[in-house]
């Protein structure tokens, strides 16, 4: 590794190392900003807010273009879970719908970043939805039915890398082979998340976002009790994480046997990895719209 590649690796760790810290600091600023202005008078409140504009990343500019493009992709949202809602329209809508990344508004340099790694789905033209924003190597589309014809919606065309699709989905044998059909068509596929998603978590309410968080290998997934597992799997013990990923990847690993199509799959990059996750319902925060 060359010395400009050492410094903008050090650069990046270091951009990623405070991140964290240096949002809550802003956070907590805008916060005491907001408590101080409420007890100025109106006029006084204008010629503060005019300051603090003028003072803010006052060097910004001066920083080589590619270290403030990186910062740019740093600010844009975080991953984001996105389903389409159920029934049949002419113009399908999303369960949630997020702002756009609040950074286009900056700059051309800042909107150029937001072209770079995102595009509008859901509301080209006249669709009623209004249009999101979204970033295929990170946001996550959940599947209903990836046996349908058109399973992915408006996604067809954005190159998604990671999907989900619900763990009970798999409760006939039949959907394991249309899972693996669906992300083997899907070449841009990188990943797929299988969801533990709890009746409490299956609606969305005003204000709350989904959220992922990963399984551990000793989860249980299905319990003993459970009616609606897998036909024929399972029927004497509790379900974990690992035993249903390992019982996934060994039906998916006959079905490739069986197939002799493994040359292909290699081809483009192989079957994705597969990974678990429980979906929560939690208070939307400000990493959906970006800093």
């Amino acid at each position: 590794m060359d010395e400009s590649a050492k410094l903008i690796k050090s650069l990046t760790d270091g951009l990623e190392a405070i991140n964290k810290t240096k949002i809550m600091k802003e956070q907590a600023a805008m916060v005491l900003s907001r408590q101080q202005a409420a007890a100025m008078p109106s006029k006084q409140q204008e010629q503060e807010s005019l300051s603090v504009r003028a003072a803010a990343f006052p060097k910004f500019g001066r920083l080589p273009a590619e270290l403030r493009r990186h910062i740019w992709k740093m600010a844009l949202p975080g991953r984001r879970v996105l389903e389409q809602a159920d029934g049949v329209a002419e113009y399908p809508e999303l369960c949630k719908k997020f702002r756009p990344p609040v950074i286009r508004a900056v700059c051309k340099e800042a909107w150029e970043v937001t072209e770079q790694n995102g595009l509008f789905v859901y509301g080209s033209e006249l669709t009623a939805s209004g249009r999101t924003w979204f970033n295929p190597k990170q946001d996550v589309i959940i599947i209903r039915d990836p046996g349908e014809d058109c399973p992915l919606g408006p996604f067809e065309d954005c190159r998604p890398e990671i999907i989900a699709v619900d763990r009970r989905y798999f409760e006939q044998d039949q959907n394991f082979r249309r899972v693996l059909d669906l992300v083997l068509e899907l070449d841009s596929c990188r990943r797929l998340i299988i969801l533990l998603r709890t009746a409490p978590n299956l609606t969305y309410q005003k204000g709350a976002a989904p959220k992922l968080f990963s399984l551990q290998a000793e989860d249980v997934i299905w319990s003993y009790y459970a009616d609606e597992k897998p036909n024929g799997l399972f029927e004497e013990d509790d379900v974990s994480w690992k035993k249903f990923k390992d019982t996934i990847r060994a039906d998916w690993d006959n079905e490739i046997r069986d197939s002799g199509g493994m040359d292909k799959i290699m081809k483009y990059g192989g079957v994705p990895v597969i990974e678990g996750m429980e979906l929560i319902m939690r208070k939307e925060d400000e990493t959906s719209h970006g800093f």
